[in-house]
């Protein structure tokens, strides 16, 4: 599913389309069968905020984080921006180099081990920086979906 690049994600979902389109809903009707109303409705709310994380998160609002830390706010912004520009990069066919810094690793690679030695670098370094976010009071839960109490109003086990 991180497949660095625009071309190896689409390839790779559309080969593996007929058993993942149907996963999700699937468990959800199976904790429906069971009585797992609650779990079910956090499962699809899971899936729900991942999909647009995945296509939103990477424009995420840093003003909550500029208040607190500008310096923080412009890194998370930049490795956002590197982890944007990476992933709609397409892969070239010829061994066009991709990799613009020779991190450990990197030279003498292959462009699409390049790409996931940078991906990699980037993913650690978007890591660390959301810890840090979650290290100020009141953003404890950023970039986290929602729990069921969260999403439900307050009325929700009367169904």
């Amino acid at each position: 599913m991180f497949a660095p690049d625009l071309q190896l994600q689409h390839s790779h979902l559309v080969a593996m389309l007929q058993v993942t389109e149907k996963m999700p809903s699937d468990y959800a009707s199976h904790l429906v069968q069971t009585g797992e109303l609650t779990q079910a409705i956090e499962i699809l709310e899971r899936g729900r905020a991942l999909l647009w994380s995945e296509l939103r998160g990477l424009r995420t609002s840093t003003q909550n984080i500029a208040g607190l830390d500008p310096i923080l706010a412009e890194k998370f912004t930049a490795v956002n921006r590197d982890l944007e520009k990476l992933t709609m990069s397409v892969l070239p066919n010829s061994s066009t180099e991709v990799n613009d810094d020779k991190t450990a690793g990197g030279e003498g690679t292959d462009p699409f081990g390049q790409l996931l030695t940078k991906l990699r670098r980037l993913l650690k370094e978007r890591d660390s920086t959301i810890s840090q976010v979650r290290s100020f009071p009141g953003l404890q839960n950023f970039l986290m979906a929602p729990s069921f109490d969260t999403c439900a109003p307050p009325h929700h086990m009367g169904w």
